[in-house]
Parts: structure tokens; C-alpha cells; sequence
């Protein structure tokens, strides 16, 4: 199963602040924004726990404004979704910064230094990954709130990557960016989903990421289209509410199905 991806977005010009800025305007969609055109009467299926989890420098109401936005995304498609209570982590972004002392002990071998890199940029999924990760419910996404998706001090910062959400799946990292497929992350039984919450929106604009990352947290990946299609990849910045395909919902639905029970001898 494919579930995991990501969301490019906007250039970030610094590192995570000590507290993040607030987003500009209100959190998530104005109630009176339209479908997209093209949008139909897609209906899903199932039942979908949704943890919040609080990150380093992020407070309490920007990380369950990113889980009631999912959620009521996706209640709108038919998943009834509950949101656990609130947890947190020290956990800043989802890619991390470089470790001095071993960046110099590893100075001059290529082989040393791709691997610190790996080890440094994928500490944090690692980590949610063993704290998050590990639990074994099937019908659980954690949702993490973090200042930025990438550390200040990163080596990730000069790979390309401009990510405003990120999923770390039962298969991995799924269809994210290919500059990732080189992280060494443990396997983990339930998805956790990193989301940006300080990155600066515009007033009005559809609060996409945190539906399209619970889409790839429910095994779907990355479809070309316009502003109708959730799981396209892209930036926020629309005016109208996008939506999922049948296909799209089957497969979600068949995420959080209950296992069959295997018939005894």
C-alpha cells in the first residue's frame, strides 16, 4: 500500500521560530466556499481515529485547527472521524538539522557523510516514527503539528524540497519527493502525518494539506488534475472546495475496513 506523500508549498526563507507566526486569516475554509467544478457526490465509508499531536513551538489550538480541518473534510465525504485528545511531542520538523560534531567526524568520506546526512534529516520521522508510529490500530492516523516541515539548519534545505505536509505510512514514504527515498526509516503500523502550521496562508484560501495528508495516510497517492482534485499535488491558494474520485474513496474505505477474521482449522 501506497500511503504516504507529500505537499509542496510556498518557500520558506528561515528556520522554525520559537513560536511560529500566526496564519494569516481565519483557519481552514469559510463555511460559504463553493465546491469546485467537477466535484461530485463521492461518498466514503468507515470509521477514522484522528490523534492531534502538538510539536515543539506550536500551540494548543493551531494543532487541533489542523485536525478538525481534516476531519471536517473528510466527514464531508462520508469517514466518521473522532479526534483523540490532544498529545504532544518535542518533535520541531518533520526533516532535521545537521549534527556538528558528527558532520566533522565524518568530513572528507563520502560514505560517512551520505549517511549522516540520511541519519541527521531522517531523525525526526525516526523518531515519530518509534513514538507515533508503533501503535497498532488500524483505524488511527496521528496528525503532527509542526512550525515547519524542514529545520533551519537542515541539509534537506538544499535538496529543492519546499513540503507543506509530509506522511510517513505502512508503505514508507509512498510517491514523496524522490530526494527522500534515501532516508533509512523503521516501519511503523500506523501513519503519522506531519503538517505546517506556520507557514502564513492567505484570508479565505482552502486549508488543503491536512485532508490531502490523511488521503495519503488511507493509502491514496499523488492524481494530476485541477483545483477539483484533493490528492493533486500542489500549494494551497484556492477559492473553492475540492473533492475525491469513487476510486479514491474505495480505497479509503478499504484502509479502515475491519480485518476478515481468518476461519480456524
Amino acid at each position: 500500500m501506497v500511503a504516504a506523500g507529500c505537499e509542496p508549498a510556498v518557500p520558506d526563507p528561515g528556520g522554525p521560530p520559537a513560536d511560529p507566526p500566526p496564519a494569516v486569516g481565519p483557519v481552514g475554509a469559510p463555511p460559504d466556499l463553493p465546491d469546485c467544478t467537477g466535484v461530485g457526490p463521492v461518498r466514503a465509508s468507515g470509521t477514522l481515529r484522528l490523534v492531534p499531536v502538538r510539536g515543539a513551538g506550536v500551540d494548543d489550538e493551531r494543532a487541533l485547527a489542523a485536525a478538525e480541518q481534516a476531519a471536517r473534510d473528510w466527514r464531508r465525504w462520508g469517514l466518521d472521524v473522532t479526534i483523540a485528545p490532544l498529545r504532544s511531542s518535542d518533535i520541531r520538523a518533520a526533516l532535521g538539522g545537521t549534527d556538528a560534531a558528527l558532520a566533522a567526524s565524518t568530513a572528507g568520506d563520502e560514505a560517512a557523510e551520505a549517511a549522516h546526512t540520511a541519519q541527521v534529516v531522517g531523525g525526526p520521522l525516526a523518531a515519530a516514527a518509534r513514538s507515533f508510529g508503533a501503535e497498532d490500530a488500524p483505524d488511527t492516523v496521528f496528525m503532527l503539528a509542526v512550525p515547519t516541515l524542514i529545520a533551519a539548519d537542515s541539509p534537506a534545505r538544499n535538496w529543492g524540497l519546499d513540503l507543506r505536509g509530509l506522511t510517513l505510512g505502512v508503505g514508507g514514504l509512498g510517491d514523496a519527493a524522490p530526494a527522500l527515498a534515501a532516508l533509512d526509516l523503521p516501519p511503523v503500523r500506523t501513519p503519522v502525518v506531519f503538517v505546517d502550521v506556520g507557514t502564513p496562508r492567505r484570508p479565505g484560501d482552502v486549508w488543503r494539506t491536512p485532508a490531502h495528508e490523511i488521503g495519503h495516510a488511507l493509502g491514496l497517492s499523488h492524481r494530476d488534475g485541477g483545483e477539483a482534485v484533493l490528492m493533486r499535488p500542489g500549494v494551497d491558494g484556492q477559492r473553492c472546495r475540492p473533492g475525491i474520485s469513487e476510486a479514491e474513496a474505495a480505497a479509503a474505505a478499504a484502509r479502515l475496513a475491519p480485518p476478515v477474521p481468518t476461519p480456524g482449522p
